[in-house]
């Protein structure tokens, strides 16, 4: 016989609450540079706080992705100790069918990779800062050498026949 389980109004309007905080800081987080003071006129200084803002960003979304697999973990756990899922004592906010977890190897194997990804995430994020750094500090030094003149400015740099 086939289980289901039913939602509560409660749990229903605190989904579509999280849904929509959620959209709300997807648009925040694209609009993000509006809020921030601008870039430095002094080319250095503006790269120095492009390479702070890619910092922040990454260690925010490595800290996301951490939640995330903390929350993954969390739920396999309990999926595995009740042996369903949505595991017993879980509202959800729509009506759904119980899955009985006939092997917990196979649900753990899910789990890692899962796992597998978040930590691909979060390895990219880091080698691209790190490129991001390595191109912004070469650009930094073409700047200090090249925005210096070369030649006095009563030098003519061409010269007549």
């Amino acid at each position: 016989m086939t289980r289901y389980i039913e939602p509560t109004q409660r749990t229903r309007q605190l989904f579509f609450l999280a849904a929509i905080l959620w959209a709300g800081l997807v648009l925040f987080l694209d609009r993000l540079d509006q809020f921030l003071p601008p870039l430095s006129k002094d080319r250095s200084i503006a790269i120095d706080q492009i390479l702070e803002r890619s910092l922040w960003g990454t260690v925010l979304s490595t800290v996301f992705i951490v939640i995330l697999s903390m929350g993954a973990i969390y739920l396999t756990q309990r999926a595995i100790s009740s042996g369903q899922w949505p595991p017993t004592n879980m509202t959800v906010p729509f009506r759904a069918k119980v899955k009985e977890i006939r092997s917990p190897r196979r649900t753990w194997i899910s789990l890692a990779v899962l796992l597998s990804f978040f930590a691909i995430q979060i390895g990219l994020s880091w080698i691209l800062y790190a490129k991001k750094q390595e191109t912004l500090e070469e650009a930094k030094i073409l700047i200090k050498n090249y925005s210096q003149p070369t030649l006095p400015a009563s030098t003519p740099i061409l010269r007549r026949p």
